[in-house]
């Protein structure tokens, strides 16, 4: 859902201020806003490190201002090594903005960093700069170099509030330390003036990436800052040059409103002609413009109608050039964030050990992704989190240090701290000088339309321009659909909006057969956009030094190797015993039918699942399978429309009608022999096959297949093959109420629930259940999604 901040932009009506008339400045944000919108990607990852071998389990989360994106339905994933080495790439479809996958890491990966790379088809447009990178540790114990922590020294800067030092006007000043290592959480600094060693003003660092100080600059006086830490690291600034003349834009942040104050030094007619926007993401949310000479000007903004984010206040001159801008946070100890309520636990502590517990939920479409961790053996992830991502570090120009510790358990210290930091920091998003002279970005990627081919017709080698095309995909589970296409001039002609798992045939023949089948020939080029990254990795506060001999391996590394070794015997019994085993031992007639026919994408804890296989559903009199469904499934209504089609209903809302998971019309289903049919799953609310025209339910009809009647043979065309998305698969998880899982001799698993889209059943609530380790005294629980609102839902906390 789109967050408007406001019916309208902040109104004043006071002597000196007043609404101004529409500008260049709301034109130039009326079309950043319209054509130009800005995505932004955050990854949740099942584990902070890992060790060559294991798999990288991620849930992905696409933003558009701080909302869910609907712009884009793919997202690439990759993984490079440290020389921008290609080792893996994934195109996910994305639902809703939402997405998960997995990565395998080879066992002979050396140790080292290694670096998450994802973007949008859509994010091609921007600079690089707007895409995801994220540094991975990867461990090999035997890899001949391993990694080290090492101590890079810190670097200051100093940022004047609003961007200038005035003559004799009192101004904070936000110092900035940025480091590969970690930073030191104490340090401190004072005021100089150049040449001089009086202490002109003193301050204490607020967390290690920020400390404010406060003073009156001098015109022809030039001043330093001195920044030392306990370690006696030292480093002098010079601050800008203190300006006879000017304007200075000063910010404070209370409860309820965001106070400005503008002072003006020797600046013809003081002010007047001067403008003040503020901005959130592309939204302008205020606007005031100054019609009256006044050496200072203060006033409030008022806050109680705008949503938690970046303000951007920007001050112009009568030229329409940017003078002092600064940045702030809104209401930065009033988040709103929805806290999931927990309705049930039942927590058990013992080894192995079944544990639960279920929360509540706005809407049955709402998925969510839920954690649950070892808090021993494993790191939380909280150092740049779901909040940190949504409101702050995506819309920054530099890396920040933890940036999650601002939104953990905001105060006042952490407010400051914030306030700080945003005042050494620039919006990433866009520059007033581009937009105001209309330089937008160049749009050469179209949104994509999940996967979508070109496709170029050749008859015996030649381009077949202006000509209809059959063309039959037949997929892995032998059903079939029929598209059509026309070529143009140039012989070729696209199709998109294909959703198909693993690797489909497409026969393929002109529609007016003209000539042989054989002579003509298609070539499918993907129209999907990949590129790969051109930016200098980030730092990180590691390096590569020789593996000692002999090594012990460290806690972490060992727990992990025991708990890939205990995945690699389950696999290899298993697949010895030619058995599958998830969840039970032994599977009903049912539950293998729908596990035969259907994907994980139109699998829910929320479905009703009817056999027509293994059970006589007495439906034989019925010519549309959407009557026999009438009356059988709890909230399911059916009505007809004006052309006399069956049109199911939940709750009022149509539901989406699937056909061996492709989505067709009812009028579709009109006809369709019911003797053809194997199964009927009803399933309420969000499921990841939605796509989301389904994402409110859906019903997915599936018919028989292979040994259950005779199969249809394959067309005599020629035809080619085309890729489609990776199946998801389940999380490995020990079931131990299974004797096999029993055997295990030692269980040190730091992930023990991993679901990258949870969703809540009828009665609205997510329901969890895990097996423990051999260690845990404790769980921490990670869920992460949105409201039907809009409003992040957030929660890192330990249950015991």
């Amino acid at each position: 859902m789109k967050k408007i901040f406001l019916p309208g932009t902040i109104s004043l009506f006071v002597s000196c201020i007043s609404v101004f008339s529409q500008s260049r400045i709301r034109t130039a944000l009326d079309t950043l806003q319209k054509f130009y919108p800005r995505e932004k990607i955050y990854i949740l990852y099942d584990k902070t490190e890992y060790v060559a071998g294991e798999t990288i389990w991620f849930s992905s989360f696409v933003f558009s201002d701080y909302s869910l994106s609907n712009i884009s339905t793919n997202l690439i994933v990759e993984l490079y090594d440290g020389n921008k080495g290609l080792i893996s790439r994934k195109q996910l479809p994305l639902f809703k903005g939402q997405s998960a996958d997995k990565i395998l890491l080879p066992e002979k990966l050396v140790e080292g960093i290694y670096y998450i790379h994802a973007y949008t088809q859509w994010m091609l447009n921007f600079p690089e700069e707007f895409q995801y990178i994220h540094s991975i540790r990867i461990f090999n114990p035997e890899s001949s170099k391993k990694l080290q922590a090492a101590d890079f020294p810190w670097k200051a800067e100093v940022f004047p509030e609003g961007g200038n030092l005035v003559d004799d006007i009192r101004t904070k000043l936000a110092v900035r330390l940025t480091s590969p290592s970690s930073l030191p959480s104490d340090w401190n600094g004072y005021i100089i003036e150049k040449g001089k060693t009086e202490k002109i003003s003193e301050f204490k660092s607020l967390d290690q990436n920020t400390g404010i100080v406060e003073f009156t600059p001098a015109a022809d006086h030039q001043y330093q800052i001195v920044v030392e830490d306990k370690k006696e690291q030292k480093q002098v600034i010079p601050l800008p040059a203190v300006a006879s003349s000017g304007v200075h834009l000063e910010v404070n942040n209370f409860y309820d409103s965001i106070q400005y104050v503008i002072y003006f030094k020797n600046i013809p007619g003081s002010g007047t002609g001067y403008r003040l926007v503020g901005t959130v993401n592309n939204e302008l949310v205020y606007e005031a413009s100054i019609k009256r000479a006044d050496k200072v000007l203060k006033r409030f903004i008022p806050t109680n109608n705008l949503f938690n984010g970046i303000l951007r206040l920007s001050l112009f001159d009568s030229n329409d050039s940017v003078v002092a801008e600064r940045l702030c946070f809104i209401k930065p100890t009033m988040l709103e964030v929805k806290t999931p309520v927990f309705t049930e636990k039942k927590i058990n502590p013992a080894p192995r050990s079944l544990n639960s517990f279920q929360f509540q939920s706005d809407t049955i479409e709402s998925p969510y992704s839920v954690l649950v961790l070892d808090p021993i053996g494993s790191i939380a992830p909280e150092d740049d989190n779901f909040l940190s991502a949504l409101w702050l570090s995506n819309d920054i120009s530099n890396p920040v240090e933890k940036p999650a510790q601002y939104f953990n358990n905001p105060d006042a210290n952490s407010a400051k701290a914030l306030d700080a930091l945003l005042m050494s920091e620039s919006w990433k998003g866009f520059s007033w000088n581009d937009i105001l002279h209309k330089k937008y970005p160049s749009i050469k990627y179209l949104p994509d339309n999940y996967i979508g081919y070109k496709v170029t017709v050749y008859r015996n080698k030649k381009l077949v321009p202006n000509e209809m095309v059959n063309m039959i995909f037949v997929f892995p589970d032998s059903s079939k659909q029929i598209v059509q296409g026309k070529t143009g001039n140039a012989g070729s002609f696209i199709i998109s909006n294909l959703f198909f798992y693993d690797t489909v045939k497409v026969y393929y023949q002109l529609n007016q057969k003209k000539s042989a089948a054989k002579d003509i020939h298609i070539e499918f080029e993907s129209f999907n956009s990949l590129s790969t990254y051109h930016l200098t990795l980030p730092e990180t506060g590691y390096v590569l030094t020789d593996r000692p001999a002999n090594e012990q391996s460290p806690e972490f590394v060992a727990r992990s190797l025991n708990t890939l070794n205990n995945l690699q015997m389950t696999d290899a019994k298993y697949k010895s015993l030619g058995e599958v085993k998830v969840r039970t031992t032994v599977k009903k007639a049912k539950e293998k039918l729908d596990e035969e026919l259907s994907t994980p994408a139109f699998q829910s804890m929320n479905e009703t699942i009817f056999d027509f296989v293994n059970e006589d559903q007495h439906a034989d009199g019925y010519s549309n399978i959407l009557q026999w469904l009438q009356g059988r499934v709890a909230g399911l209504q059916i009505s007809t429309d004006n052309n006399g089609d069956i049109i199911p209903l939940v709750r009022g809302s149509q539901v989406s009608i699937f056909l061996d998971e492709i989505p067709v019309e009812p009028a579709f289903i009109n006809g369709f022999p019911v003797s053809d049919i194997a199964m009927v799953k009803v399933i309420k609310g969000f499921f990841v096959g939605g796509m989301g025209g389904g994402g409110g339910g859906a019903i997915a009809i599936y018919s028989k297949k292979g040994g259950m009647r005779t199969s249809n043979s394959e067309p005599s065309l020629n035809y080619g093959k085309l890729a489609g998305y990776e199946k998801m698969k389940d999380f490995p998880s020990p079931d131990y109420g299974d004797s096999f899982y029993r055997q295990q001799k030692k269980d040190e698993r730091d992930v023990l629930y991993w679901k990258p889209f949870a969703v809540p059943g009828d009665d609205v609530k997510v329901a969890v259940d895990f097996y423990n380790n051999d260690t845990a005294k404790e769980f921490r629980v990670v869920i992460l999604g949105f409201t039907m609102e809009g409003i992040p839902v957030y929660y890192n906390g330990i249950l015991r």
